[in-house]
């Protein structure tokens, strides 16, 4: 991997992250927790926000093999915002989990309703996993990714985010701002932008 350092002045440091990625054209920001991601303006949910590349935030010390890796789907989703994120998401997990021998990679998806259901056998054959490790259940998408997450012992959980705009997006949040500190495994957001 080549790095280059990169110095960038402001008084407010998310922005000057903000503004060094977007000059530099970085493809992974990535950051250690911030330990309040509830708070509205915190570091982690500016960076979310602010930044047009994948952001990783580093929860746990690091190991020499990463254990499970958790990518978070919504197969109910059909727009094509959504479409794009399950195969960014995807593509990733896939890597991690070909570079790394020790890696088990499991997948999660949750539904609203008995509606919405999406069979076991078909959320592991779209992401490619065995049947023990697809995982779909009923519930809003930030409590089952914790659930899941923590079953399984995820060390990595791999989320997608929908950029929104405006106020809207700082009032409603989304779902890879809202399990932000509820996770003890580190988290790589990977974002498409909603326009």
């Amino acid at each position: 991997i080549d790095v280059t350092p990169v110095v960038e002045w402001h008084e407010d440091w998310p922005t000057a992250v903000i503004d060094a990625a977007t000059r530099i054209d970085a493809g992974l920001v990535i950051k250690q927790g911030s330990g309040k991601p509830k708070a509205l303006g915190s570091s982690d949910r500016q960076l979310i926000r602010g930044v047009q590349t994948a952001v990783m935030l580093v929860n746990r010390q690091p190991k020499s093999q990463l254990g499970t890796v958790l990518a978070a789907l919504n197969l109910n989703a059909e727009d094509a915002e959504h479409q794009r994120l399950h195969e960014m998401l995807l593509e990733p997990a896939n890597r991690i989990r070909g570079t790394h021998a020790a890696a088990d990679l499991h997948v999660v998806n949750a539904y609203p309703d008995s509606d919405n259901f999406v069979h076991p056998p078909d959320l592991a054959k779209k992401a490619g996993v065995a049947r023990s490790h697809a995982h779909s259940q009923p519930g809003k998408p930030a409590d089952v990714i914790e659930q899941v997450a923590s079953k399984v012992g995820a060390e990595l959980v791999l989320i997608g985010s929908v950029g929104r705009q405006g106020l809207s997006g700082w009032s409603i949040g989304n779902t890879a701002e809202r399990i932000l500190g509820s996770l003890d495994s580190d988290v790589l957001i990977l974002g498409v932008d909603s326009g």
